[in-house]
């Protein structure tokens, strides 16, 4: 139980901060203009145990940096899940009230922040697939130019007849040199961090992960103790179904709300995996389910699993991973 209850709805200009106490549920209410400081300075006068929650945002990371040490618990909630609980009007001063019942409730969904060095990792990897994102697009866009000629981009020479054509390749080509030439420099980045970190070196262990994934890796997991069992590892990574079942009847099964991007990261160390050529486990255990007749993509799934559980066992033993025993 805590002394304070404090919620706080930021925004550029201003936050509105709502506070009920431990004794009663008499409400506190006021709209200011925002400042991190004057938001510690009345924090620092309520006396007794503080729990102040915020809600995930682009500004969440930063704010839970600050604000964290000025309180007992700092909660950042899942805006998602508090819109479901909402209704009626909207205002900065009703959206601070809703959150600080909440708290007090316990009815909030908590959303991982750390000031752990793996998770400002996360920009490095964002920027990073932003990057192959928008290089593979202006490939496949140079493709498509040859090909609207019948040509191979790869072996023939570009002779469209406008050129405006001749134009729009010319500033793909830029781009795509571009591209490449910072793809080099982000991969450089990944391989001195891979090269310095005791964890990313033990995930190197596992078949199909070299400095990359590895790194991306930790970014998304950023510590694995906020999983509490292998399980949990598996719903965030969206390797495992829940079940929907009323009054005895199942209805099937959905994904939970997972992160896509260490879901991508798990998949293509299996496909890279069971693509390698050579002896792994990962690539036997594939071809033992598909002589059993599993479909390949059961198969595949089933090889995801087990890197999830390699990464987890790993990171929580902090042992690499030992190829006698898996």
């Amino acid at each position: 139980n805590y002394d304070h209850y404090i919620a706080v709805d930021w925004s550029m200009t201003t936050m509105a901060i709502a506070r009920l106490t431990g004794v009663n549920d008499r409400l506190s209410l006021v709209e200011v203009p925002s400042s991190v400081n004057e938001l510690k300075t009345y924090i620092k006068n309520l006396k007794g145990k503080k729990i102040l929650t915020i809600e995930e945002s682009n500004g969440s990371q930063w704010l839970y940096v600050e604000l964290n040490k000025s309180v007992d618990k700092l909660l950042v909630c899942d805006p998602h899940r508090n819109r479901l609980l909402s209704d009626g009007p909207k205002t900065d001063k009703i959206d601070a009230k809703n959150l600080v019942h909440l708290l007090k409730s316990g009815l909030m969904k908590e959303v991982f922040h750390s000031t752990d060095e793996f998770i400002y990792l996360r920009k490095l990897v964002s920027h990073y697939q932003d990057l192959i994102r928008a290089g593979v697009m202006n490939k496949n866009q140079r493709s498509a130019l040859f090909r609207s000629y019948g040509l191979c981009h790869k072996k023939d020479n570009f002779s469209g007849d406008h050129k405006i054509e001749e134009f729009v390749l010319i500033q793909l080509d830029q781009q795509i040199k571009v591209y490449e030439e910072t793809k080099e420099k982000y991969e450089v980045k990944f391989k001195e961090f891979a090269k310095k970190s005791k964890m990313a070196k033990l995930l190197k262990s596992i078949p199909g992960v070299g400095d990359i994934h590895a790194v991306e890796l930790l970014a998304y997991i950023v510590d694995i103790k906020r999983f509490p069992t292998l399980g949990h590892l598996y719903s965030y990574s969206g390797l495992i179904r829940h079940d929907k079942i009323s009054g005895g009847r199942s209805y099937g099964s959905r994904k939970p709300r997972y992160s896509r991007e260490l879901h991508r990261v798990i998949k293509m160390i299996t496909f890279s995996a069971i693509a390698k050529s050579g002896d792994n486990k990962l690539s036997n255990y594939n071809q033992y389910l598909l002589q059993k007749g599993m479909p390949a993509h059961n198969a595949r799934h089933a090889c995801s699993r087990k890197v999830a559980a390699y990464v987890y066992g790993i990171l929580k033993s902090e042992r690499k991973l030992d190829p006698a025993k898996y």
